[in-house]
């Protein structure tokens, strides 16, 4: 979300440069249509459109290049300049060379037009993080749609007080307006939040390289190319029956600028009653694949209906989904391409491949005007069809792989994490339900009385007498004489509770673990056994990997205390990635992850270990993360690896702890994605916490009391080991 002044600054200065660009768009188009059909006959716009799709296509090439090394932030405001500087001198051009003139408009705004709003969108997308991308894009787009109705509203009047060649200068100055305002977009400092310039020497991905290896990038430009192609094929048939009235110069332009205008203003209805719901209801992809689906309707209508009112529908169908519902989820497919290949790609997928779909389209075209016995119109409109069938499969496998593209961001960016720590690998000591436990370590647990006579130290007897010794060293020797037999393992799972020997019992324990498993399994699962025996049993069954112990591991999931759920946890994920063939209930699972995001913020906040945690082994690498996470968000995450993809969850953990924004927002919208709806509305607070600041800065005295209630079983354990801990009686 945008919530500093600088990005809410920047979010206006991109709605005023998007109305002011495609106001330019919009009336140029009117301009360029009624211009060159005035001079030019229909038939010659199949070549026109390819002659202009050559030159985008070198254009872009040379452009992308420039935009790769130096980003778009230095390169689009300059190009905006050197676009109305061509106005003005094309404008002179008119006044004897019309003929000419107009041919170099329409070459002008067909391939530098469209360049400069793939670059504008660019730094859009360069400027914000995916999350704060999708929160800001319909606005910016609705000033997009504004400036279009005003565009074609401009076109009409400034008709019919100038000549069409004397439009051009007044383009001319709605792209030195845009240059202008398209500066407040650029961040201050860099070419974006934690994105650093370009250094001579540095490295540039090479969108070579970058198709090569994103099959989503290629998919882009399969969306970009059929759609494109859509487009043409259908404006040309459009343009054919329009031509067929022969109207004048001046009735085009009017005709074209009452058009848009009337499909800019039904493009803001839909975009400010459906975009928002339509991209989170059905997806980006499948928003998009709105445009092909009605253009087929359209086209269908076309084939069976005489004259040019369905073709205008039509048209006008296309046009209205295009700047509305495909725009805003277009450019949000984009947001999971890593910067660097967004910067090589973007105008190579937005301009290049556009121009490819437009000479595709062409050369469509221009083959059914040569091999139709008839009107060409209807061939055009069934290849129209066939090629937006086509372009709904292209989007059902965009949706399918836009959460795998947004994994793929966050590994391209995973050096940007934190870095392994060098320091000492041990953790200070933590509290458990708020209480401070932590002057109660040391106190042992009070064993049973030694037996009166003292049998011989390496005998059963003297092993088992040692054990219930109150000697530290005595009783470290014994647990470590031997393998424990199956008199001494009772014993040894008692001395779990005492802190001293703790960790020698667990050694002894788990040499043996494999043949007393259904010993150590009765006490983990027993609820009336001590705290301390059932958290440290936990990590003797995690080295004693079989399907009955894995099954128990499950099951501890439900204890009612935090720490045992944590290390059954850190024990399932360890033993089901050394045993693929281990069956996880995913129900179950996600059983448990409910419960552990259902409880009130004191609970989650409050969640400690009292035992150190062996970070090092940590699914989630949390050693990489010691100051900056808390547990309760690494559990849930841990089980949330045991049913999704684990290496994107565990980047996608680590980029949540990063002051990089974009990495967050991409995270988020990862997890978005990807986790089960019931569980992102309970987790959704705690992984975006500014969202709800200002709800607990109001908190409600019943609120609180509902908080202190949850929290109450927490408050009875830990004062339960408070008391079992400051008593000295052997139990």
């Amino acid at each position: 979300m945008a919530t500093t002044p600088a990005d809410r600054s920047a979010i206006r200065a991109a709605t005023a440069a998007s109305a002011a660009m495609v106001a330019f768009q919009l009336a140029g188009k009117a301009t360029r249509d009624a211009l060159y059909l005035s001079t030019y006959d229909v038939m010659t716009l199949p070549r026109m459109v390819i002659a202009a799709a050559l030159l985008s296509a070198l254009l872009t090439i040379a452009v992308s290049r420039v935009m790769a090394r130096l980003g778009p932030a230095r390169v689009v405001p300059p190009l905006f300049g050197v676009s109305a500087l061509l106005l003005l001198v094309e404008a002179a051009l008119a006044q004897r060379f019309r003929a000419t003139a107009v041919v170099l408009f329409y070459l002008h705004f067909s391939a530098l037009g469209a360049l400069l709003v793939s670059g504008f969108w660019a730094m859009v997308t360069d400027r914000f993080d995916p999350r704060a991308a999708r929160a800001t894009i319909g606005r910016i787009t609705t000033g997009a749609s504004i400036g279009g109705l005003a565009g074609g509203l401009l076109a009409a009047p400034l008709g019919a007080a100038l000549s069409l060649t004397g439009i051009l200068p007044v383009l001319a100055l709605l792209h030195l307006v845009a240059a202008v305002l398209v500066l407040g977009v650029r961040p201050s400092g860099g070419d974006r939040d934690g994105e650093p310039r370009h250094e001579p020497g540095q490295p540039v991905t090479r969108a070579r390289e970058a198709f090569r290896n994103s099959a989503y990038l290629r998919l882009l430009v399969g969306l970009v190319i059929l759609t494109t192609m859509i487009e043409g094929m259908l404006d040309w048939a459009f343009k054919a029956r329009l031509f067929a009235t022969a109207p004048s110069g001046q009735e085009l332009l009017r005709f074209f600028a009452l058009f848009y205008t009337v499909t800019a203003l039904l493009g803001i209805l839909l975009q400010s009653t459906l975009l928002r719901a339509a991209l989170a209801r059905l997806g980006y992809a499948k928003s998009a694949a709105l445009l092909p689906a009605g253009v087929s309707i359209g086209a269908f209508g076309g084939l069976l209906l005489p004259g040019l009112a369905p073709l205008l529908v039509a048209r006008g169908t296309e046009i209205v989904l295009r700047n509305s519902l495909f725009r805003g989820a277009y450019e949000l497919l984009f947001t999971p391409v890593p910067p660097s290949e967004k910067r090589a790609t973007k105008l190579l997928v937005d301009v290049g491949a556009t121009r490819l779909g437009d000479m595709a389209g062409g050369v469509l075209v221009q083959a059914a005007l040569l091999l139709a016995v008839g009107p060409a119109v209807g061939p055009v409109l069934g290849l129209t069809i066939a090629v937006a069938l086509g372009t709904l499969l292209i989007t059902r496998r965009l949706h399918i792989g836009y959460p795998a593209a947004l994994a793929r961001s966050l590994a391209f960016r995973a050096d940007q994490l934190p870095l392994v720590s060098n320091g000492d690998s041990a953790t200070l000591l933590q509290t458990v339900g708020g209480f401070d436990l932590g002057q109660f370590r040391q106190r042992a647990v009070e064993p049973p009385a030694p037996a009166a006579a003292a049998p011989a130290p390496d005998s059963a007897e003297g092993r088992l007498a040692a054990l219930h010794s109150r000697d530290v060293p005595r009783v470290e020797e014994a647990l470590k004489s031997g393998p424990l037999s199956a008199a001494l393992v009772d014993a040894a799972i008692g001395l779990l509770a005492w802190d001293p020997v703790a960790r020698a019992a667990i050694t002894a324990l788990a040499a043996v673990a494999p043949a007393v498993q259904e010993t150590l399994i009765r006490h983990l699962l027993d609820p009336e056994e001590d705290f301390a025996i059932r958290r440290r049993v936990v990590r003797v069954l995690a080295e004693c990997p079989s399907p009955e112990v894995f099954d128990a591991l499950l099951r501890a999931l439900g204890d009612r205390r935090f720490e045992v759920r944590y290390l059954a946890g850190r024990a399932i994920y360890r033993q089901s990635a050394a045993q693929p063939e281990l069956a996880i209930d995913r129900e179950r699972v996600l059983q448990s992850v409910l419960a552990e995001v259902a409880v009130g913020r004191g609970v989650w906040e409050s969640r400690q270990l009292i035992d150190a945690a062996d970070d090092a082994e940590a699914p989630m690498e949390i050693a990489l993360l010691r100051d900056r996470a808390d547990r309760s968000l690494e559990h849930v995450f841990t089980l949330l690896a045991l049913i999704l993809p684990r290496e994107p969850l565990r980047l996608a953990f680590h980029s949540l702890h990063t002051e990089d924004r974009h990495l967050r927002g991409t995270a988020l919208e990862y997890l978005e994605r990807v986790i089960p709806s019931a569980v992102r509305e309970r987790l959704w607070p705690y992984l975006e916490p500014e969202e709800s600041g200002a709800a607990r800065t109001r908190r409600s005295s019943e609120a609180i009391v509902a908080d202190l209630l949850q929290s109450r079983e927490s408050i009875v354990l830990a004062l339960a080991e408070v008391r079992r801990r400051a008593d000295p009686t052997p139990s």
